[in-house]
């Protein structure tokens, strides 16, 4: 067989085994490669991050970032995946908010991913269940309030502008937490688990209407819908699980999803960067899509 000849150049050994390590020098320009592309996707929406450079600073930080990661045990099914992880360390230093608001931390992956920017010093964060949380301190510049109320009841007034960054992994109404943001003069917004339709279908709690229905939403008709069958229990080759799950849009839903495109001035989804991390299977891991948005000026 044709290339066979080249299978020789992987040495198999059992030494180290079941460990996944790379050098610093093909982490590190892996690590540029991610920097290099989401600064391309962010300058595409029209935000000005021209002044960032990648330069030794910036590996050292990513470094730390991802050793305390797994020092924690951060980076597994249930949080954010490690490429994830990348993308979240890179926006925040491109971005540097001074404020950073978060709707579903969980163990407080994306929380440490925060912390990589030296510019942040206010932390909100709201979740159900503040006992999941893995990190043990924040430092002692930035003041850092967890609440266990909702986004939309616990959210101070945005003073901060463009300054300010408001991540939702919480798995709530798209269209719904973007009229609250826009109302609380938050214009960066960053969504997770707001996918298209293989999304969707991974999830027991999806974020519908998720920013794929809402930008699309000129294509709705009263009457549409998506149904699965739920992931949890479900069998190997995709059927079972303990019910299905089903969204209809009405023209009340409809018109939820119009009022929240319009609010909405840009958005993109930021690019998978799998490629520039070398980590375990990505079979565990549903579909992770991410979006920032950028709102009207309220």
């Amino acid at each position: 067989m044709a290339g066979m000849e080249y299978s020789d150049i992987v040495v198999r050994t059992k030494e180290d085994e079941g460990r996944y390590a790379v050098s610093d020098n093909i982490r590190r320009h892996g690590y540029e490669k991610a920097f290099l592309e989401l600064q391309e996707t962010l300058s595409s929406l029209g935000v000005d991050v021209s002044r960032h450079t990648f330069d030794e600073d910036t590996f050292r930080r990513l470094e730390e970032s991802f050793a305390a990661a797994e020092k924690y045990r951060l980076l597994r099914p249930g949080g954010v995946p490690p490429w994830s992880f990348l993308g979240l360390c890179i926006l925040h230093d491109l971005l540097a908010p001074q404020h950073y608001l978060e709707s579903g931390y969980y163990r407080g992956s994306s929380l440490l991913a925060a912390l990589s920017n030296s510019r942040l010093r206010k932390i909100h964060g709201f979740d159900p269940n503040p006992n999941n949380l893995a990190l043990p301190g924040f430092p002692d510049h930035v003041s850092a309030t967890l609440v266990e109320e909702d986004f939309s009841k616990a959210a101070p007034r945005n003073t901060h502008g463009a300054e300010a960054l408001v991540y939702f992994d919480d798995h709530i109404n798209t269209a719904q937490r973007i009229l609250e943001a826009q109302k609380k003069g938050y214009r960066h917004l960053l969504f997770d688990d707001s996918c298209g339709l293989t999304g969707t279908s991974q999830r027991h709690w999806p974020s519908m209407p998720t920013l794929y229905f809402i930008v699309h939403v000129d294509d709705l008709e009263p009457g549409d819908f998506v149904e699965w069958p739920s992931p949890i229990g479900r069998a190997r080759d995709g059927s079972g699980g303990d019910g299905q799950l089903r969204v209809t849009f009405d023209a009340e839903l409809i018109d939820l999803c119009r009022r929240a495109k319009d609010v909405i001035s840009g958005w993109t989804k930021l690019p998978n960067l799998a490629d520039y991390v070398l980590w375990p299977s990505a079979s565990g891991y549903p579909d992770v899509t991410q979006h920032l948005v950028l709102l009207k000026d309220s």
